[in-house]
């Protein structure tokens, strides 16, 4: 009974900081060069918190509890248990220029050891960096924890594509605005149609030898009428 009524207080106090973990994290740049720009999300320092103070709750019970070595190995078990189901994903978004492709990975804490013990790859979803037509912040709010923002790609498909899979509290807009300026500037998306001057200077030529050839034509009929 005991570790029944242990187990539903945990998993509500879990329920009602898994926003308040949200908040100490954001979407940070680990490397950028001219052809790469890696940006990566780690668990924040709530999740870090939780984790030491389940796993404080769960030695203590099990230190003094005068049970047997069975449920006081239980019980740190379970405190250990809660507090990694509270903390947060790894995520990573790479743009690669030399690839053309976008990688986005996302692991859980158990993922992440998996992937230690079996060397088990990350699941990874891939998109061609040359279907990205825009990049803005979108906006959510949610009652009693205020509003909550998401850096999305824009595609051509019409679609759009998280830099991360869910919405990030606590941060103001100015922060995803800076990220979403920073990823237009390495995509260029800035710049205008290379062929634009091209095309328009092509245009003229043409209408002006068209305009050219009317006049010279129009003078010969005159000659001939004389």
């Amino acid at each position: 009974m005991k570790i029944v009524t242990c187990f539903n207080q945990t998993i509500s106090v879990c329920k009602q900081n898994s926003f308040e973990i949200k908040m100490r994290s954001f979407v940070k740049i680990k490397e950028q060069t001219d052809a790469s720009l890696h940006l990566v999300k780690d668990p924040g320092l709530y999740g870090y918190a939780l984790l030491t103070a389940f796993t404080a709750i769960g030695y203590g019970a099990a230190s003094y509890s005068q049970d047997s070595y069975f449920w006081q190995t239980v019980y740190l078990t379970f405190g250990v248990f809660m507090g990694l189901a509270c903390m947060e994903d790894y995520e990573e978004c790479v743009f690669n220029k030399t690839n053309k492709d976008i990688r986005l990975t996302k692991q859980t804490i158990w993922d992440r050891i998996l992937s230690i013990i079996s060397n088990k790859p990350a699941s990874v979803v891939v998109f061609n960096i040359e279907d990205v037509t825009g990049v803005h912040v979108k906006e959510e709010t949610v009652t009693y924890f205020g509003k909550g923002y998401q850096v999305v790609l824009f595609m051509n498909s019409g679609i759009d594509v998280g830099v991360t899979d869910s919405f990030i509290f606590g941060k103001e807009s100015s922060e995803h605005t800076k990220l979403a300026e920073k990823i237009k500037e390495f995509l260029n998306l800035y710049q205008p149609p290379e062929n634009l001057s091209d095309d328009s200077s092509s245009d003229t030529g043409e209408d002006g030898f068209e305009h050219i050839t009317d006049e010279v034509i129009e003078e010969e009929l005159k000659e001939d009428q004389q």
